[in-house]
Formats: structure tokens, sequence, C-alpha cells
């Protein structure tokens, strides 16, 4: 029989394949079907996960061990060098001994004396034609020369200050003291000022009153013109000739008080014209001497209402009167010194303002002149007038855009109402006022003074500043209060 699996020849009577193993069936079986056994479903077999991969850092390097360079070895120098050139022969180089000079010629020793005589005089014009400069407040300046000193320019240039002729405005003044001969001063002035007789007047007069700070009179005073070039040269001595007792001034009016600050030198206001002159006589002995385009009647009507006033009381006062192109001109002659009297000038101002509508009204140049008839000081009295009665009075060396400034801030803070309320701006060499007509009774309530000064302080950019005297005045203008706002 064969083997039903791989056909291998077996005996009948084996029941195994001897080749595969596989069971052989007896001769007459019939044949089975083998039995197979079932085949289980296959099942999904998830593959395993990866091992997770972990980084492995590599090694360090070994460390770089820093090997210091080796030290070169030392510097070793040079042998010398053998030598270029043979030594010299001995007395090479020896000179032959220096014959002595001949003596000088006396051409030489002159021509010394004259070298040493240059520097002297080298230095002696370096020394007299030296210049310094003092500057009064931050422009106006002394530039001083010569033998004059700082000291002396200084007290020069506080003399022109306290005069009012240095007001800051950048004006310059020359001061010179020569070897021999009298002290010069010198005023740089606009063109044309040389040539009016009445503005050198003016600086004669302010020249008299600094004197005392340069040493004196006589001084040689000069105008010169802005390259210095002298235009005028005149020496200013002391006045002689007899002079009378001082007149009694005006007693009515405020007065002004002791007041500092810079005001303006001769150079301003109107000044008097020329022409020939008449007087009419007041009472018995007072007289006005008229002068310009000034008429007899307005000459008679200025001396009534400088009667009325109380100022002519027929004691032998004279008052000049001028009246021309530049405006009008009332002079009052009065005794020596009367000028530098602290007051004397505001209260003459207010005479001046007083009879000023006999004359034609505000605004009035007021002089002092002394019984030479020289101007001695002079002051302005104007007036802005408001709509409504409102008015501000300016005397002194106050100006019309001093005046319309006062008003316009007076009107802004509403102290101007158009109800004829007065206010008076003075300016002197002695400082600044401003004064205010009040009713009766202000001055004594402190609101009321201090709402005042409370004015005064905002006025003052207007007119310089402060300090200012400020005045409360009753309507008869008497001052009732008076004090200094600093």
């Amino acid at each position: 029989m064969f083997c039903p699996s791989c056909g291998t020849e077996s005996l009948t009577d084996q029941h195994f394949c001897k080749k595969c193993g596989t069971t052989l069936q007896a001769a007459g079986d019939a044949p089975t079907a083998p039995a197979v056994a079932a085949v289980p479903a296959p099942q999904a077999v998830a593959p395993p996960a990866p091992a997770p991969v972990q980084y492995v850092p590599p090694p360090p390097p070994p460390p770089v061990q820093y090997a210091p360079p080796p030290t070169p070895p030392a510097y070793q120098p040079p042998p010398p060098m053998p030598p270029a050139y043979p030594p010299p022969p001995p007395g090479y180089g020896s000179f032959p001994p220096m014959a002595q000079p001949a003596p000088k010629s006396s051409g030489t020793r002159n021509i010394a004396i004259l070298v040493l005589l240059a520097a002297l005089g080298g230095g002696y014009y370096y020394y007299t034609q030296r210049t310094g400069t003092v500057t009064i407040g931050t422009k106006d300046e002394v530039i001083y020369s010569g033998l004059s000193t700082e000291a002396q320019a200084t007290a020069l240039g506080n003399a022109l200050k306290t005069d009012g002729y240095f007001q800051d405005l950048g004006v310059s003044v020359l001061l010179r003291k020569p070897i021999g001969g009298s002290t010069i001063i010198s005023y740089v002035v606009k063109d044309g000022i040389w040539s009016n007789a009445e503005m050198v007047g003016d600086f004669e007069v302010l020249t008299r009153d600094v004197a005392k700070a340069v040493g004196g009179l006589p001084v040689d005073m000069r105008l010169v013109n802005t390259t210095q070039v002298v235009e005028k040269d005149e020496t200013v001595s002391a006045q002689t000739g007899s002079q009378t007792s001082p007149e009694t001034g005006p007693q009515t009016g405020p007065q002004t008080g002791p007041q500092t600050g810079p005001q303006t030198g001769p150079q301003t206001g109107p000044q008097t014209g020329g022409g020939p002159s008449s007087k009419v006589t007041i009472g018995t002995k007072d007289e006005v001497i008229y002068s310009g385009s000034a008429t007899e009647a307005q000459a008679t009507a200025l001396g009534n209402a400088l009667k009325s006033d109380g100022y002519f009381q027929d004691r032998g006062v004279t008052v000049l009167l001028n009246m021309g192109a530049d405006g009008t001109t009332i002079s009052f002659v009065v005794g020596d010194g009367v000028w530098n009297e602290a007051g004397t000038m505001g209260q003459f101002e207010e005479v001046g303002r007083e009879v000023s509508d006999s004359v034609g009204g505000l605004p009035v140049m007021v002089q002092l002149m002394d019984t030479h008839e020289d101007v001695e000081k002079k002051g302005i009295v104007g007036v802005v007038q408001l709509t409504g009665g409102d008015a501000v009075y300016y005397e002194g060396y106050a100006t019309l855009a001093m005046g319309q400034a006062v008003a316009e801030k007076l009107k802004e803070i509403g102290f101007f109402t158009g109800k004829g309320a007065n206010v008076f701006v003075k300016k002197h060499t002695n400082g600044t006022t401003l004064a205010f007509v009040v009713v009766d009774g202000a001055w004594n309530d402190p609101k009321m003074v201090s709402g005042f000064e409370t004015i005064t302080k905002a006025v003052a950019p207007s007119i310089g500043g402060l300090p200012i005297d400020m005045r409360m005045m009753n309507t008869s203008l008497v001052v009732e209060k008076d004090e200094k706002l600093q």
C-alpha cells in the first residue's frame, strides 16, 4: 500500500508511514477523511511600543590650559661700535683768546638814552591814555581815562543817576583827568544838540551838579557826537555874583517824599524860544516876563492866576512865560539852592498845573531858575483825559506814554469807570509817586488802603516798577496817607 501523504510504499500491516509517519489505513478499510483540527481565528497583536530614546550629552571636551609664552631673553646691548674716525690731534678746536671790545662811542650812548626815553614815553602814554568802563545799572556807562580812577567814574555815574541823567537807556559819558588842566566830562549826544543853546545850558547845569563827584569845579564840559568827536567844548566854573535870599514857594498841593529811581536828564522837555521879551507887573512888585508867541494878555492872565493861587504876594517875585512851537514853559526865578530842597520841584509843578488854564492848558514845562535866569531844574506837567472825566496827571520826568499806560491799566482793572476819578503819576530824581484822590475817610479804612496798595502794585510795571510812594489824597489834594511799597 502507499502512503496517502507522501506516496511512499508501505507494508499492508503497517499502521504508520515509515517516511512521514502518517497513519495508514488497513486494507479494506473505508477511507475516512482525516480529522482536521479547527484553526483558531487570528488575533490582532499590537506591536510592542518602541523604547524611549534618552538624549545622552556628549562628554565635555578636556579643559584647555593656557600655557604662557616663553619669556624672551633679556635685551643684550650690542657691542660698542668702533670709532668711525680717529681721535683729533691735540689742539684741535681751540680758539685764540678774544680781544677786549673798544669803548662805546658817545653816539652809542645817545642811542641807548633815546631807547630809554622812548620806553618811558610809552609807559607815560599807556598810563595817561588807558581806559576803563564803569556800568551804572545795566546799560549806562562812564568811560574813564587818563589819571581818573574807577572810584571817580563810579561816583560820577551815581551822581548822574541821582540827578536823573542816567535812566538805564544806554547813555555814555566820558571822564578824563589829564596831567595838568581841568577834569574833562564829555557827554555823547545826538547830532545837533551842541547847536541848541538851551540844551547846552542844561548840560552846563548838569555838569555843575555832578562836579563834586570828580573833585569839584572848574570842569571842562564837552559835547561829543556818537563817534566821540568833540563838537562843543567849554569850561564850567563856579557861579559868581550876588544871590538873593530864597523866596517862599507854594504851600498847597501834594508834596513829594523821599524816593529813589533814575530819571530823565536834561535832554527832555520843551525849551524856551527866542525873540524879544516884555513884562507885566502884578500888584506893585511881582512881574511876569513873557516872550516867544506869548501875549501881554496871556502874561496878565498868568500873573492873576499866580496871585489867586497865593504865589504872587507883591514881594518882587519874577516868573517867565514863553510860548512857541515846542509848547508852553513857565519858569520860576528862585533863590540859590531852592531847587535842591526835597519836594520843591513837586510844589512848583503843582502851581504850574493849577495855573495852566490861564495859558492854554496842559501840558506845560515848569522850570526853576537861579537869579541869573539859568535853568537849574525842570519838569513836565501834563494830563491824559479819558471819557467820563477820569484823568491821569503826569508830572516831573513822567512822560505822556507813562500817563497813557497808567490810564489803560486802571481802566483794565476796573478803577476807571467814567466817574471822574483822578490819579497823579510823579517822577523826580528821588523816585516815583502814585497818588489817588479818594473820598473822605478812605485813608482810615484798612480794606481801602489794602485795595489801593494792590492797585499800585498792578500799575507799577507801567511806570518803571517798584519801589513806589503810594499816596491817598483828599479832594483838596492834601496828602492823608503816604507809604512806600517795595
